[in-house]
């Protein structure tokens, strides 16, 4: 965040990656969602304390099949 912000960036990208709450993999759905809200809050409470005006945005993904299936609606 403090490299975007020395680069001019306005809006600040959120990935989860492969989070996977829809398979088997994730064994604590509740638990993933809880850290990434976490995750989130302290992020926003970073932007504001150091006055940066990032917008945030949350990348879905698109690649993934139900995105890609999704998309095709």
């Amino acid at each position: 965040m403090d490299l975007g912000a020395e680069l001019g960036a306005k809006v600040f990208v959120l990935w989860a990656g492969r989070d996977g709450p829809e398979t088997d993999g994730c064994r604590w759905a509740d638990v993933a969602v809880q850290r990434t809200r976490d995750a989130i809050n302290y992020l926003c409470e970073f932007n504001a304390d150091k006055k940066y005006g990032f917008k945030f945005a949350l990348e879905p993904s698109p690649m993934n099949p139900e995105a890609i299936f999704i998309s095709r609606l």
